[in-house]
């Protein structure tokens, strides 16, 4: 019914070309999710990938109010789309560029525990040059080899999987084992003095992510705990199933009732100055934030 300037922008097509007629611009799944989301309430906000005349893909923010007539009948939806294609690209950009600091930042940590996984193994293959030692004791020389050598390697695996890129692949994720290499990877890096505790649900659902990304967010408010605690605390990880219910998603437009899995990281620090808190995305009080 309307197309203007910034519409013809962003896909190419002029408004003579598109009024009256479908363009297929997106996904239809999509549109049909939003014509079923908009009966409940009359606003609906996604991300999304649309595609534009000449067949380019473009990643938009989707905002859709329904409009109601003078009697209160649905009438039409305006729909009001943002391109924020080179936006995600600065974003995984960024995400790179925080992966490669939080690695520098743990690299001294891993260093040390990998020459504590060498030295013993160094220690055995020295005992294991005499002859007669390896056919009296050479079996507990050789398991300590076999483990260390295992932990060592665990250890590098963990580091080049947070060190690969971020595609923003979404797949089945099991959170409860994500949860647990990364406290194992935190005990063995972050400093003695801090105790690295977590609480998992047993059945905690699965869920669809990144799980690259969903550990880079979990590491960096690790690292931030650790630098709020210089004299050593408590770092805790918590990961419960929530349900969102109808209320709960009318008051929050971009929340949909459903389940979903919830984790709170918590530490004994110090907290945030007021100047870092005024940076959260929503902000409650000093000393109460959420994202």
């Amino acid at each position: 019914m309307f197309w203007n300037k910034g519409a013809q922008r962003v896909y190419g097509w002029e408004a003579a070309e598109v009024l009256g007629r479908e363009i297929g611009e997106g996904d239809n799944a999509v549109i049909e999710k939003a014509s079923e989301d908009l009966k409940q309430k009359d606003e609906w906000l996604k991300e999304t990938a649309h595609f534009t005349k000449d067949k380019r893909k473009i990643i938009v923010v989707s905002r859709w109010t329904l409009v109601r007539n003078e009697i209160g009948q649905p009438d039409y939806f305006l729909v009001i789309n943002t391109d924020i294609t080179n936006l995600k690209q600065a974003e995984e950009q960024l995400y790179r560029a925080q992966r490669m600091e939080s690695i520098g930042t743990l690299a001294g940590g891993i260093a040390h525990d990998l020459n504590n996984v060498l030295s013993p193994i160094l220690m055995s293959v020295e005992m294991l040059q005499s002859d007669e030692l390896i056919e009296k004791n050479g079996e507990p020389w050789l398991s300590i080899i076999r483990e260390n050598t295992t932990r060592g390697a665990n250890l590098i695996k963990q580091v080049l999987t947070f060190a690969r890129g971020a595609e923003g692949e979404r797949i089945s994720v099991q959170l409860r084992h994500l949860v647990k290499d990364l406290i194992k990877v935190l005990r063995e890096t972050l400093p003695k003095t801090i105790n690295v505790k977590f609480n998992v649900a047993p059945e905690l659902e699965t869920i669809s992510g990144d799980p690259t990304q969903i550990h880079q967010v979990l590491m960096n408010l690790a690292v931030n705990a650790r630098d709020a605690m210089p004299d050593g605390g408590m770092l805790t990880i918590m990961a419960q199933n929530i349900t969102l219910d109808e209320n709960y998603a009318r008051l929050n437009i971009e929340a949909h009732a459903g389940k979903y899995v919830l984790f709170t990281v918590k530490d004994t620090g110090t907290g945030m100055s007021p100047e870092i808190v005024n940076r959260i995305f929503v902000c409650t009080s000093p000393s109460s934030t959420a994202l």
